[in-house]
C-alpha cells in the first residue's frame, strides 16, 4: 500500500472532468460502507444508479480505476491524510470505483459488462429488433422450437459451466450484520437475490422500449424537441440513458432478509457487540 503522498490528486481531477463535479455544500459526509443516498426509497436508488448508468463512466482508464481502488483502500485503512481529498471528491472516486469493480471479486468488470454500458450496448439490439421485418408463422415456429432444444442441451451441461445462478442456489450467499461482519452463506437468501434479480431483467428492457416514443411526441408537441438530424439523436439517447434506471432502482443492491427467514443455523447468531441479530443483508447485486 502506498503512502498517502503517493497519492495523485490529479486523478481526482480527470475522474471529475469525465464525469462532472459536485458541489461541496450538496455532498453529505463520505462514507465508505454506507450509500450516499437513501437506499430504503425508490427516489433514493433511482438517484444512486441515475449516476452508475451514465455511459461517461466508460471512459475511465485502467490508471484511474486503480487510483480510485486505492484511495478508497487508504481511507478505510486509515492511510489518508484528514483534509487531503474533499468528500466530493471521495464520492466521486467511489462512484468510479463501484461503476466498474466486481463488489465481491474486487475484479475489472469488462467495459461492455459494466452497467454505464447497458444503454449503449442494447440500443443497437432493440433497433434491431423494432426494424426486423415481420417473419411467417413456419419460420418463427421453427426458430423458437431449436432454440429450446439448443438451450435444453446447455442446461443439461450446466453443471460443468458453473454460473452463479446454481452458486447461489446450492451454496448460497454470503449473508451479513449491520457491521459489515459476513456470518456465512444462506441459501434462503440466495433465492431472494435471485428473484428480484429476476424481476429486475424482466422490468430493465420495458422503460426503455416503451416510455421513449410517448416522451418524444410530448416533445414534439411541447416544441422542445431539437431540429435537424444529430441534436434530435442526442435527444434521443439521452431520454434512453435516463430511463434505464427506472428498472434497475426497482429492488436495492443490499438487500435485507429477516433473521426468521434464513437457515436454523443463522437465527442464534449475535453481533460483534453480543447483541441478538434480527435482521441480515446480503449484496444482491445489479
Amino acid at each position: 500500500m502506498p503512502p498517502p503522498s503517493l497519492v495523485n490528486p490529479r486523478q481526482v481531477q480527470r475522474v471529475q472532468a469525465a464525469t462532472g463535479n459536485m458541489a461541496d455544500e450538496q455532498v453529505p459526509p463520505f462514507s465508505i460502507d454506507k450509500p450516499r443516498y437513501d437506499t430504503s426509497t425508490y427516489v433514493g436508488r433511482w438517484r444512486k444508479f441515475a449516476e452508475l448508468v451514465s455511459p461517461s463512466w466508460l471512459f475511465l482508464s485502467s490508471e484511474q480505476i486503480q487510483h480510485a481502488t486505492q484511495t478508497l483502500t487508504d481511507f478505510r485503512s486509515g492511510a489518508l491524510v484528514p483534509g487531503q481529498f474533499k468528500d466530493a471528491e471521495l464520492w466521486k472516486l467511489r462512484q468510479a470505483y463501484e461503476s466498474a469493480v466486481h463488489p465481491q471479486t474486487g475484479e475489472t468488470v469488462p467495459v461492455a459488462f459494466r452497467l454505464s454500458a447497458f444503454v449503449p450496448v442494447n440500443i443497437p439490439i432493440c433497433v434491431g429488433m423494432l426494424l426486423a421485418p415481420p417473419t411467417s408463422y413456419a419460420t418463427a415456429t421453427f426458430v423458437s422450437c431449436s432454440t429450446a432444444v439448443g438451450l435444453g442441451k446447455i442446461v443439461e451441461k450446466a453443471r460443468g459451466l458453473s454460473p452463479g445462478t446454481r452458486s447461489f442456489l446450492g451454496k448460497g450467499i454470503d449473508i451479513m450484520d449491520e457491521h459489515g461482519d459476513v456470518h456465512g452463506r444462506s441459501v434462503a437468501a440466495g433465492r431472494q437475490s435471485l428473484g428480484q434479480v429476476a424481476l429486475t431483467r424482466i422490468a430493465l428492457p420495458m422503460p426503455i422500449l416503451l416510455l421513449p416514443p410517448y416522451l418524444y411526441e410530448v416533445m414534439k408537441k411541447t416544441k422542445v424537441m431539437p431540429k435537424g438530424k444529430y441534436p434530435r439523436l442526442a435527444a434521443e439517447l439521452g431520454t434512453s440513458t435516463r430511463i434505464s434506471q427506472n428498472a434497475v432502482a426497482l429492488f436495492p443492491q443490499i438487500g435485507t432478509i429477516s433473521a426468521d427467514d434464513v437457515e436454523e443455523e443463522f437465527r442464534s447468531r449475535v453481533d460483534r457487540h453480543g447483541q441478538p441479530i434480527r435482521q441480515f443483508t446480503y449484496n444482491k447485486g445489479i
